[in-house]
């Protein structure tokens, strides 16, 4: 629906036909506070090592490895981020048109469980940040076919994404059983995906025949 509305600095990103509605000189911010409260409870658990929080195996008083009954649950320790957004924009009244340029920050996913919990076969960690910076335009046409406005947005992409779990073999034991899950199989992995400074653009139209309708369209 604001892709046909898109009367603020946000059509920079969602409909960039909609800036012509921004007159005279404008300043626009915001701060999203934003805290993503999950948790993961894993499926099973009999038979698997029990581990502190190193992610070493709880022993008993003859130093055999505990088993643990069952997994507790984990909670995201991915503390509160800040998304900022902010634009300045220039509307012209004849031709109905404003420039318009900025940052605006999508929100994305973000995951810290623990190292060594249970959901590191899954994925204990992900970061993602990412910032679009933008410079944009939007037109109403001139009469009579100044129910049409048209607009495009040049944007330079900054992200950066960062994933990390651990991988276990389950070996067979000279008895011919498969060892439980133990740190002692485990390998870590984690990886990074840098896409700095990638181009892209989008474009928009608005169409308001009446005074109670309005269609928008954006690529």
């Amino acid at each position: 629906a604001f892709t046909a509305l898109a009367n603020d600095h946000m059509a920079v990103y969602y409909n960039p036909a909609g800036l012509w509605q921004m007159d005279g000189v404008q300043l626009n911010g915001g701060l999203l506070l934003f805290e993503q409260r999950t948790s993961f409870i894993r499926a099973g658990g009999d038979g698997r090592y029990e581990l502190d929080s190193n992610g070493a195996y709880v022993t008993d008083d003859n130093g055999d490895a505990l088993l643990s009954g069952g997994y507790e649950e984990v909670n995201n320790q991915f503390k509160m981020r800040p998304i900022p957004e902010f634009a300045v924009s220039v509307g012209l009244e004849n031709p109905d048109l404003t420039f318009a340029f900025g940052l605006y920050a999508p929100l994305a996913p973000n995951m810290d469980y623990p190292l060594y919990g249970p959901n590191r076969y899954r994925m204990y960690k992900e970061r993602i940040i990412q910032g679009n910076f933008f410079l944009g335009a939007g037109w109403r046409l001139p009469d009579p076919v100044d129910w049409i406005a048209i607009g495009a947005t040049f944007q330079l992409l900054f992200i950066r994404m960062i994933q990390g779990f651990w991988a276990t073999a389950d070996l067979e034991t000279e008895y011919g059983e498969m060892n439980p899950e133990h740190p002692q199989w485990d390998v870590q992995a984690d990886f990074t995906a840098d896409d700095m400074a990638k181009p892209f653009a989008t474009f928009g139209i608005q169409l308001m025949p009446t005074d109670f309708l309005r269609i928008g369209i954006a690529f």
